[in-house]
């Protein structure tokens, strides 16, 4: 039994690789940050590890996470409704 209530939220920590699939070329990203809204930043995997990024809304349709993410026993996640 699978019970799903809305849309499937996403949950990455920085670090997390991805695959953008809106993009032509599939290119490789990292999420580098959270800003202060809650937004992620992705920047491309190849990008200086400073860089910031651009702003990412990650969708079940524009990317594909390409490692696992791995959370400690007991770390806090937080989830926006």
């Amino acid at each position: 039994l699978v019970l799903v209530l809305g849309a499937p939220t996403l949950c990455y920590p920085p670090g997390t690789l991805v695959c953008l699939e809106n993009d032509s070329t599939g290119a490789e990203a990292v999420i580098a940050t959270i800003d202060e809204a809650g937004a992620y930043c992705a920047r491309g995997a190849d990008a200086p590890q400073n860089d910031k990024g651009e702003r990412f809304e990650p969708t079940p349709g524009n990317h594909v996470m390409l490692k696992r993410c791995v959370y400690s026993v007991g770390q806090k996640v937080i989830m926006a409704e």
